[in-house]
């Protein structure tokens, strides 16, 4: 085990072998002690050939913005090529517009159903009905939000699928 000398009591202290934590507390005194810093692992040996035989590039993923996770593609590649040979997937841009659409017809649906319910001069309807107008406004909020619960569950999918890739290139070029 190392130990290491406490800068307030000059106290040591003991550490686990490797250390693990950025600090520890001073038995002594209950004061922080920095922990010495670990060796720097050595660089990876240079390869003369890259015998990767798969479709993807060797140079780690972009970063992620916000909602969405960019289509995997390799360097220089041409989009239309990669719509034909199925790299680049299409399916969540599809997700997108049906959400969208669903949207558009659940609070289509929601209003009119308001609106007829606050129809009185319909033959036979003399009075406001408060099941159309209660069901309205359900569907009108409502609707968007199990829309999107269902696409999210779909989506989910392929977020599996970029997950488990890079995870698979992670374990694929350690050693």
């Amino acid at each position: 085990m190392p130990t290491v000398v406490c800068p307030s009591c000059s106290g040591s202290v003991a550490l686990p072998d490797p250390p693990t934590a950025a600090a520890y507390t001073c038995p002594h005194c209950r004061q922080p002690v920095p922990s010495p810093r670990a060796a720097p692992k050595p660089a990876p040996k240079p390869v003369a050939f890259d015998f990767d035989d798969d479709d993807e590039a060797d140079d780690e993923p972009a970063p992620r913005s916000g909602g969405g996770s960019p289509p995997r593609r390799r360097k220089n590649s041409n989009p239309v090529g990669d719509f034909f040979v199925f790299r680049l997937m299409v399916t969540p841009l599809i997700i997108q517009i049906v959400f969208w659409l669903g949207v558009l017809a659940s609070v289509g649906l929601g209003v009119r159903m308001i609106a007829e319910g606050l129809d009185t001069k319909r033959p036979g309807r003399n009075e406001v009905s408060i099941y159309m107008i209660a069901a309205g406004v359900a569907i009108t909020f409502g609707g968007p939000l199990l829309v999107r619960v269902y696409c999210e569950l779909a989506i989910i999918f392929f977020k599996i699928h970029d997950e488990l890739k890079e995870a698979n290139d992670r374990g694929r070029y350690r050693s």
